[in-house]
């Protein structure tokens, strides 16, 4: 059975990002929750009652440990994560955990040590074993589905399953819960409407049509959702556009916006990294189709090349033919000078060359900001300009 010792003896001198299972973020999640509730570091840890907000992720953090504890290994290595943010609070577990031996914890390790950082990483860390168990139990229920030859009979398992959930008011996350109950509902909702009217639905025929119905996704759901649906919020901490969110944050936006339109079309999505090096590495998949998606916001210093280097890679490991590389749009004449090479959206796109003739690409872009961010500037964009 591994242990946090193992996992320790795994770190990399430089912190360098491996991948981490769901029984690897129940171990440390579990250790965290032991090493932070000392009362040594009471003063400066949130499990403490009335000490902080983070108290009220007490029963979830308990909850997340216990659920992950009985996953086993197969299913564990169905959900990875990749970030260094993990694998410094790794280090920093330890750290906490030899100090917490010591007879009185010194004033000099106090003042030197990031708390608030060790927050903001456990934090990270309670979202990603969240997502992973979320992703685990609809893999599980998808399952399940398609053992069940006969349509009425996976209307009733899935009808059967959402009123057993309604019924059990004693969960411990309300995230979780409420993100499984929207999922059966649209799994119930699509047999209903296969059921009544087989001809209502439609499967892909080839890589190409799921990569086309992808593509019409992003630009005639997605973008308008950002642009005129005031969307663009999810991507700043305010109104005045001061602070980006991270790719962490505003990735269950994406998904809520693309997961109901997939699931009508019998198609899943599945994340390789929820964020890793400042991108989200997705696949869309319907039967044996596969298309690949890589989300980048446009001012990292690798987004041009990007598609040629790690795209290209993660296409190949997933063995898909077609893919989207969506640039994320953050300059403003307001708030936001970057990248300072390209003067609009279009003019770095038209900067990309694609080096690979096995692939077929489809680069897009999308505005983050204001819509009347450039009010003042003769640089409008229009939906239909913005692909050209």
């Amino acid at each position: 059975m591994k242990s946090f010792d193992d996992i320790i003896n795994s770190l990399h001198v430089d912190f360098r990002p491996q991948s981490r299972t769901l029984i690897d973020l129940g171990i440390l999640l579990s250790k965290a929750y032991s090493v932070l509730g000392n009362e040594k570091f009471k003063e400066y840890t949130r499990f403490q009652k009335n000490n902080s907000v983070l108290h009220t992720q007490n029963k979830i953090i308990k909850g997340l440990i216990n659920e992950l504890s009985e996953v086993d290994i197969d299913s564990s290595c169905t959900f990875k994560v990749k970030s260094e943010g993990i694998e410094r609070f790794i280090k920093d577990i330890r750290t906490l955990e030899l100090e917490s031996q010591k007879g009185e914890i010194e004033e000099a390790f106090i003042k030197s040590f990031n708390f608030g950082e060790l927050k903001a990483q456990l934090l990270y860390l309670v979202y990603t074993s969240r997502e992973g168990l979320i992703r685990l139990k609809k893999k599980m229920v998808l399952g399940r589905i398609a053992e069940l030859d006969d349509k009425d009979e996976r209307l009733e398992y899935l009808d059967s399953l959402i009123t057993q959930m309604k019924k059990n008011d004693n969960h411990y996350d309300e995230v979780q819960y409420t993100s499984l109950i929207k999922f059966i509902d649209c799994e119930l909702t699509k047999w209903t409407r296969v059921v009544e009217n087989a001809n209502d639905f439609k499967s892909f025929s080839s890589n190409q049509e799921l990569h086309d119905f992808m593509v019409d996704m992003i630009r005639n759901k997605l973008e308008p959702s950002i642009r005129k649906e005031m969307g663009f919020q999810n991507f700043w901490r305010d109104k005045n556009m001061s602070s980006q969110t991270k790719e962490n944050e505003f990735y269950p936006y994406i998904k809520s916006v693309l997961e109901p339109l997939c699931n009508n079309r019998n198609i899943s999505i599945e994340s390789e990294n929820v964020v890793a090096n400042g991108r989200i590495d997705l696949t869309f998949s319907s039967c044996s189709f596969k298309v690949c998606m890589e989300i980048k916001k446009a001012h990292r210093k690798d987004a041009v090349e990007a598609v040629n280097t790690h795209f290209t890679d993660y296409m190949g490991q997933q063995k898909a033919e077609y893919g989207i590389f969506l640039l994320l749009w953050y300059k403003c004449e307001s708030n936001f000078e970057k990248p300072k090479q390209y003067h609009d959206l279009n003019e770095m796109i038209a900067d990309i060359v694609i080096e690979s003739d096995d692939n077929q690409y489809q680069i897009l872009g999308i505005e983050c900001t204001k819509p009347n961010c450039f009010a003042k500037n003769e640089l409008k964009f229009e939906l239909s300009e913005m692909y050209n």
